[in-house]
């Protein structure tokens, strides 16, 4: 493969020392050139992982945390442009490092899927088909998290002229392209995800590799998003036959800083965000408005949060189990929430309620007098799943991509308001800042994107 080249360049970019003790040890041959399966497992391993990683800056435009006055004068402008919704000052960053980190990854897949089709003599089969299927998912999962920063929401009336992102399908960083549209992107994610479950094994011998299961539990998000809620439903299904554990949070204590381990049972796929946003994280203040949705009996207001003097609620623990770095990878909790949502949109709401309330069964105290959920009509119904989404979710990264698809929909669209120095800035459901700028830099690089 011509591409080899660059391999080295790429790799090396993220080669840093990586102490995460509480991941599968994976071993580091991603410095080497590709030519075995055990290479090209490597090389999408990632030792620095990297590969897992999902978009970070648009934590900060979501209306999860709040800034304390002053606290955005000593970080970079593009973190308080973001908090702020500033497209303009957006527009100018020079550097955006959600765009060529994930980029970097779409590369490192593209050049496993070249190098496994160029192998002749495969004599394990079983791996090759493993390997292969992780490169599409892992293509799928980078094409998908783009969309969300780079391309308006999906629109069924408008998604054939909409500019999506630039799919790069080949290892060739000299291969230039433009924006492809928002359906053709879709329908490139899907095609990937679908073969992907063709040739992924079952459950993965580490949460940081994919599996039949995360390949399924991704599709579901996907068609989600796209209002394909029959689609979304059978995969998030699909996904629970698999793999239907949740995690009792009457068994985790909260007497410590960092109750959760990345390894429990919910976990279906292991992801991090590019830590652009991190300031929030550690220091921001949590959405009183959010806090105010949990009763006291509802053990996730203890995990999740800490309080400080004046009653502020922060960050306190994530299932990555640091309170700086959120997770963002697929877990069983979030497909109960997608399929609840499907049933209730399709009028079976008592089906519904039912796959919520096993949800919140892992979730309260066992005496829970409130615990159960009950719904008059639909309507009714969709409020409660929205908002359990809100409880459940909270530093999942899906806060933007619910503010998204929801804003299509006259009954749950929201105007963000938040109040920094004085000022009050607004974004209106159907702003410009729902689709990030794509970096200056990179169109005059490219002079074919639009």
């Amino acid at each position: 493969m011509k591409i080899f080249s660059y391999l080295y360049m790429f790799v090396c970019l993220g080669m840093i020392s990586c102490s995460n003790d509480f991941l599968d040890v994976k071993p580091d041959k991603a410095l080497v050139v590709p030519k075995t399966l055990a290479d090209y497992q490597a090389l999408l391993d990632d030792v620095a992982q990297q590969m897992n990683q999902t978009p970070g800056l648009i934590n900060a435009a979501t209306d999860e945390f709040i800034a304390k006055d002053n606290s955005l004068q000593s970080s970079a402008s593009y973190l308080s442009d973001a908090y702020l919704w500033n497209y303009e000052g957006l527009q100018q960053m020079e550097i955006d490092f959600d765009w060529t980190n994930i980029y970097a990854q779409v590369l490192k897949a593209n050049l496993a899927l070249e190098g496994l089709d160029d192998m002749k003599d495969v004599s394990d089969r079983t791996r090759y088909n493993q390997v292969k299927g992780s490169a599409l998912f892992l293509r799928a999962w980078h094409f998908f998290h783009l969309l969300q920063l780079y391309a308006v929401p999906y629109d069924k009336e408008t998604a054939n002229t909409d500019l999506g992102i630039v799919l790069k399908l080949k290892a060739d960083i000299n291969d230039k392209a433009g924006r492809s549209t928002v359906d053709v992107c879709y329908n490139q994610i899907i095609q990937d995800l679908l073969r992907a479950t063709e040739l992924l094994s079952t459950a993965s011998i580490a949460i940081s590799r994919p599996s039949r299961c995360a390949a399924f539990a991704l599709l579901a998000r996907v068609y989600l998003s796209r209002f394909d809620y029959e689609n979304a439903e059978k995969y998030a299904s699909l996904s629970l036959q698999l793999q239907p554990d949740l995690l009792d949070y009457n068994l985790v204590g909260n007497t410590f800083e960092d109750p959760f381990r990345v390894k429990n049972p919910e976990i279906i796929f292991y992801s991090m965000p590019i830590l652009q946003a991190s300031q929030l994280y550690t220091n921001g203040i949590v959405n009183p408005a959010w806090i105010s949705l949990y009763t006291a009996e509802d053990l996730r207001k203890s995990k999740y949060f800490k309080f400080d003097g004046q009653g502020n609620a922060q960050m306190k623990a994530t299932y990555y189990f640091r309170s700086s770095v959120p997770f963002t990878g697929l877990t069983t909790s979030e497909m109960y929430l997608i399929q609840a949502e499907c049933l209730i949109r399709r009028n079976s709401i008592a089906a519904g309620l039912a796959a919520l309330n096993h949800l919140r069964k892992y979730r309260f105290n066992k005496q829970a007098s409130t615990m159960m959920l009950k719904a008059e009509d639909v309507g009714d119904a969709m409020t409660i799943v929205l908002d359990e989404r809100i409880r459940e979710l909270v530093f999942r990264g899906l806060r933007w991509f619910d503010l998204r698809r929801l804003n299509k929909d006259p009954r749950f669209k929201v105007t963000l308001e938040r109040v920094y120095n004085g000022n009050t800035y607004r974004l209106e459901p159907n702003g410009k800042m729902y689709c990030f700028p794509i970096p200056r830099t990179e169109k005059m690089y490219n002079n074919l994107i639009e």
